[in-house]
């Protein structure tokens, strides 16, 4: 059944979702909502509204509605099946408008906003009933699977109320599986989270972005008392030393953890021990994130932002470990993967600075022999950083850098990302290309930070060639070129290719120079499978295109129109085949009828001479 997702304006101002497991069909009667959910019947009842949230409730008649054309056996069945279907999630969303008063009922009662002193606030506007809790219990609070919800001081009266309701220390939702919350008010164990926590759940996210305080650390106490099975854990927190022995307590009373997000202290030693210790751990995160929509990385006390001790393990080094996402120095991370890590697949490597080739060759030499199974690796740069241009030649990163990591043939995926354009040639690229044949994704610094650094090579378009020969499966190649200066390549060049690109979908050329857009849209449109498309554009300043982000939209313009021309000609190939094919054989048929026609007279002469 097609499940749809629905966007509603609220009062709120915070994108924030609920997901629910079906137990009926989708339910609303808040003024001017109305809902479709199957077919063209709409099915609605009750939208309860907590705090920010919503859950959606059990239906009532939907001929009440006058929104049904279909028949009521249709409806009933339409509805069993819709509340069968036990594993599908609804998402809903919230924006914020504020020239609009909403009303809004829940089980126990309506939930009215309220204006004084220039301040908005919510409330019940009825103290809630026996019945309307009762009902709440038994059809909508078992439902709930996953909830969203962000800290409101306007929401606190309504929150206080179910607080103070709810019996004993029950849970309010029993069969929450996942609980993400954003902001803290400051009140340890009488946080309103803490209202909806079961026992039984798994997922727990805390986004915190203020600074330090004592109630978030009890927050952390509680988790490991309150939250013994969960599987996945995302602390996002400042990165302030005083919450890492917290943090590494809450580690060591999760032995279940699959999935971890921790931020990058300072000084982290003790609590990766802790990490690398646990068996089922699968997937691991140590970066600081802050701020609504943006990531950003950022370094505790302006000093190294993660400390390793290099001592030898006790026990098996992270066991299970299939992916790492980390922020720190080459050479943090080099001492960090001293160690062998038999699963680790994809890593994700951060810095803030401007790595030097010697810190870069020892962090890959390391990866090469310690992460047996690795096939995605990717090296990227945060944050801004004063640059001396031109930088000296022993600055920039070479294939001498890259080499230790070619020896690992299962590579299907490598970014690096680095502030000064990499000094490759044309033979550096058919080396990486032909060490690489299983390579899907490549980016070799597309977009550096500048562009006005001399390298001693350059790659024209011909650097495009290697990686047509050696890797048929790439899909996203990123190069940064010279299409400005050099010829394209002709047709003998490209003649001679096995085949050009049958996957590849993006081409990424970063800040590249350009000219002759119409005879590099024509030479791509040769090699490249229709509705591959070229990324331009800094990574850096991503609002800054300049006039060779122009040229580069052209090309993608010019090309959009070249695959049409192309896709015509291939019709019209084939259908000609066809027809000569056709005729091909209907001559063998005749060659055939006339050959077993001879045959017979001949026969006949034998037979007629005997």
């Amino acid at each position: 059944m097609l499940l749809r997702k629905y966007e509603w304006e609220l009062e709120t101002g915070d994108y924030m979702f609920a997901l629910m497991e079906n137990g009926g069909p989708l339910a609303s009667t808040a003024v001017h909502v109305t809902m479709t959910c199957v077919g063209r019947v709409v099915l609605a009842r009750v939208l309860f509204f907590l705090g920010s949230s919503f859950f959606v409730s059990t239906p009532v008649c939907a001929t009440q509605f006058q929104a049904s054309e279909r028949p009521a056996a249709v409806m009933q069945k339409s509805s069993r099946n819709y509340g069968n279907s036990r594993r599908n999630l609804w998402q809903l969303r919230k924006t914020h408008r504020e020239r609009q008063s909403w009303l809004f009922v829940n089980p126990f009662g309506t939930v009215i906003r309220v204006e004084e002193g220039g301040g908005i606030s919510y409330k019940f506007a009825s103290p809630p009933n026996v019945q309307g809790w009762l009902r709440f219990e038994e059809y909508y609070a078992p439902r709930v699977r996953v909830l969203r919800l962000k800290h409101d001081p306007a929401f606190s009266a309504v929150m206080d109320v179910l607080y103070r309701i709810r019996r004993s220390s029950k849970p309010l939702l029993p069969n929450l599986q996942s609980l993400h919350w954003t902001g803290l008010a400051g009140t340890g164990l009488a946080e309103p989270l803490f209202t909806f926590v079961p026992d039984t759940l798994q997922v727990f996210t805390l986004k915190e972005t203020a600074e330090y305080s004592e109630a978030a650390l009890t927050v952390l106490e509680a988790i490991v008392s309150r939250m013994t099975q969960l599987t996945n854990l995302i602390l996002t927190l400042p990165a302030d030393q005083r919450y890492a022995t917290q943090v590494e307590q809450v580690i060591c009373g999760l032995p279940s953890l699959k999935s971890a997000t921790i931020p990058a202290f300072e000084d982290a030693s003790a609590l990766l021990s802790r990490l690398a210790a646990l068996k089922g751990l699968r997937h691991l995160w140590v970066v600081s994130k802050q701020g609504p929509g943006i990531t950003q990385y950022e370094f505790a006390g302006g000093r190294s932002p993660l400390a390793i001790n290099n001592g030898q393990p006790s026990t098996e080094y992270f066991p299970s470990l299939e992916s790492l996402t980390i922020l720190c120095s080459y050479w943090t991370a080099s001492n960090f993967l001293c160690h062998q890590i038999p699963q680790l697949a994809s890593l994700h490597l951060i810095t803030q600075k401007q790595e030097t080739p010697a810190h870069a060759q020892s962090l890959l030499s390391n990866i090469s022999k310690t992460c047996p199974c690795i096939k995605q690796l990717s090296l990227t740069v945060k944050g801004e950083m004063p640059l001396e241009v031109p930088s000296p030649a022993e600055h920039l990163l070479t294939v001498e850098t890259l080499r230790p990591i070619l020896a690992c043939p299962s590579i299907t995926s490598f970014e690096i990302i680095h502030p000064l354009p990499l000094s490759l040639g044309l033979d550096e690229l058919v080396e990486i290309a032909s060490a690489w044949p299983r390579l899907q994704r490549l980016d070799l610094n597309s977009a550096p930070l500048t562009s006005r650094q001399p390298t001693p090579k350059d790659l024209s378009l011909h650097a495009l060639l290697p990686f047509a020969r050696y890797c048929s499966d790439i899909e996203t190649l990123g190069l940064f070129i010279n299409a400005k200066s050099y010829s394209i390549p002709s047709d003998a060049e490209i003649e001679p290719l096995p085949s050009p690109f049958t996957k590849l979908q993006t081409i990424s050329v970063g800040i590249s120079s350009i000219a002759r857009e119409g005879e590099i849209a024509e030479f791509l449109s040769l090699i490249c499978p229709p509705g591959c498309i070229i990324q331009y554009g800094p990574v850096w300043y991503p609002f800054k295109t300049g006039d060779a982000g122009a040229k580069w939209k052209e090309v993608n313009k010019l090309l959009v129109h070249l695959f049409a021309v192309r896709a015509r000609y291939e019709r019209k190939t084939t259908a000609l085949k066809k027809k000569l094919d056709e005729m091909g054989i209907a001559q063998e048929a005749v060659k055939t009828i006339l050959q077993v026609h001879r045959n017979q007279r001949s026969e006949e002469r034998i037979v007629v001479q005997e």
